[in-house]
Order: C-alpha cells, then sequence, then structure tokens
C-alpha cells in the first residue's frame, strides 16, 4: 500500500467510462461530463488505463451534478463487479475461497486506485476490511465511499451468493438524507458515524470457495498484479511489466506493437530489441494477457 500519496495520485480510467455509460450519455450529448478537463469522449473510449485522480474527480463531481443523484455511488455501484477490476478482480474470482480474495484487495488495491488505503485486521472471530482515505476526499467522499464499498460487497455476494453470512458494514460520516437506500442495496447491516469504514466479517465466512476458483489462472493473475504492482514503482520498471500493464489495463482493445510502442514513447524496434534483452516478445506477452481475459470472460457468470 501507499504511505504517501502526491499529485500523481491515479485511478483506473474504466470507472469513468462505466460511470459514463450508466448515465447513458454518448458522445453527442456527454459534453457536460469533460466539462473542466482536457479528456475528450475519444480518449475516455481509448482504454487509456488510468486517468489523474484530480481529473478524474472533476469527472465525478460532472456526473453527480448531471444526473442530479446524491446517491449516484450506491447506483454505479451495481457496475462494479469483480470483472472490471482488470488482473486485481481476475485474482480475486478465481482465488480458492473469499478470505484469500479480500487478501488480494487488500495487497493491490494501488494497482487500481491510489486515493485510498486498503487495509485489514484480523482477530476476535472477524475479518475487517478497512477503507481509510489517503486523499482528502472533500464533497466525494460519499460518492467514492460508495462506490468502493459496493465493489467489495459484489465480491463478498460473488463467493457466498444468497447464503446467510454474519457480516456488517461500517461508514465513517453521519447518514446521508438517503440512508435508506444504503439499506436496500446491502444485503446486510449498515451503521454510520463509525470510528472508520469498513466490512466486518465473520471469519466462518473466509472459507467459502470461489465458485469459479482455479489455480492455474489465480496463478498467473497474481503474477501480473505483482508486475503491475512493480511498474508503479516508476520508469526503472522493465519494458515487459510496462507492455503487460498497459494491455491488461485495457480489456477489449487489440493493441498493435506500433501503438504500445507509441504509448510508451519509443519507435516497435526500439520497443522490441528491449523486450528481447529482457528474454520475451510482444506477441509472447500480448497472447498470454488475452489469454487470461479471454478464460476470465468465459468463467465470469456475470458476463456468460
Amino acid at each position: 500500500m501507499s504511505e504517501s500519496i502526491g499529485p500523481n495520485s491515479f485511478l483506473s480510467s474504466s470507472y469513468a467510462r462505466i460511470l459514463f455509460r450508466h448515465l447513458r450519455l454518448t458522445e453527442p450529448s456527454g459534453g457536460a461530463f469533460f466539462e473542466g478537463t482536457d479528456v475528450t469522449y475519444r480518449q475516455l473510449m481509448e482504454l487509456d488505463g488510468h486517468l489523474a485522480f484530480d481529473v478524474q474527480s472533476r469527472l465525478f463531481e460532472n456526473a453527480l451534478r448531471i444526473s442530479d443523484r446524491p446517491d449516484l455511488g450506491l447506483s454505479v455501484g451495481t457496475q462494479l463487479h469483480l470483472s472490471v477490476h482488470g488482473p486485481v478482480g481476475i485474482a480475486a474470482f478465481s482465488s480458492p475461497n473469499l478470505g484469500c480474495a479480500l487478501d488480494i484487495f487488500v495487497r493491490y488495491s494501488d494497482v487500481r486506485a491510489q486515493f485510498v488505503d486498503i487495509r485489514a485486521e484480523k482477530g476476535s472471530g472477524v475479518y475487517r476490511l478497512q477503507m481509510v482515505e489517503a486523499l482528502d476526499l472533500g464533497d466525494l467522499r460519499c460518492f467514492l465511499t460508495e462506490s468502493v464499498m459496493s465493489a467489495i460487497y459484489s465480491a463478498i455476494v460473488f463467493f457466498v451468493g444468497a447464503a446467510p453470512i454474519a457480516c456488517e458494514l461500517r461508514f465513517a460520516y453521519p447518514e446521508p438524507e438517503y440512508g435508506n437506500q444504503y439499506r436496500s442495496f446491502f444485503r446486510y447491516p449498515v451503521a454510520f458515524d463509525e470510528a472508520v469504514t469498513e466490512v466486518v466479517i465473520a471469519d466462518e465466512a473466509l472459507d467459502t470457495p470461489s465458485p469459479v476458483a482455479d489455480e492455474s489462472m489465480h496463478r498467473d493473475a497474481l503474477d501480473q498484479c505483482e508486475k503491475l504492482l512493480r511498474s508503479l514503482k516508476g520508469p526503472g520498471a522493465n519494458y515487459g511489466d510496462r507492455v503487460r500493464n498497459l494491455i491488461s489495463q485495457n480489456p477489449g482493445k487489440l493493441w498493435t506493437l506500433d501503438e504500445t510502442a507509441k504509448k510508451l514513447h519509443m519507435g516497435p524496434r526500439t520497443l522490441m530489441r528491449r523486450l528481447k534483452s529482457e528474454g520475451t516478445r510482444y506477441q509472447t506477452i500480448r497472447d498470454d494477457v488475452l489469454k487470461q481475459q479471454a478464460v476470465h470472460y468465459l468463467t465470469d457468470p456475470k458476463l456468460t
């Protein structure tokens, strides 16, 4: 997890795309969504991996204004199933059990977003998955907290289904005017004005197996998560990791060598030479990522 977050904090751009589509906006009708930013419709749909947190914050503020729905975070939360979280989601849903999946969110949350620290506390028969602000979320506190908690909730439901478990969601802010919608959205008890925002789950639920557990897929996804995590450390990361990062963060786009090299600010021949020096090839990396994504889409029940 990040010990400190600076002005270069980011959030996966897939979340802004999901929000744009959730509002049923189109290129002609979506101009207000981009107000105050340099982002265009085409750039958002290019699936470029990440947007700076301050840019996405403005997009979220615009979305709240367009929708005129203070509960927008809960509403868009219905779209945040595991499949939208890239290799972190793949590693989670292919995990052997729920406890392992939650540990993955703790370890790799920086790969998807840096505005929040996800922490775990274990003991006294419960697992506490805590959300701690790494930045001052200001007026977006409820929206972003609802979105993160909805994503965690969706992961829990993916594992346990309709089975009853001891679970509670706690929020570190006063109950909003639409608080009853929290109780409608989350099937578990909800509490406000708590010391920390967290999901508290009884230990016995942690052994709930994944309906699509896959040891090979899980191992490959974890390897990809580790490489993505290393790539966040800066330009010193190797080029294989940077290519893998770019492709895996943008499911649905078939990257060519020329496009990838351009995004990495070099020519295609230079990229090929650097990958060769690391003992790999562009096609090998791309095929590996696309294979993993294809398996994910075939095994996610929400996508089949």
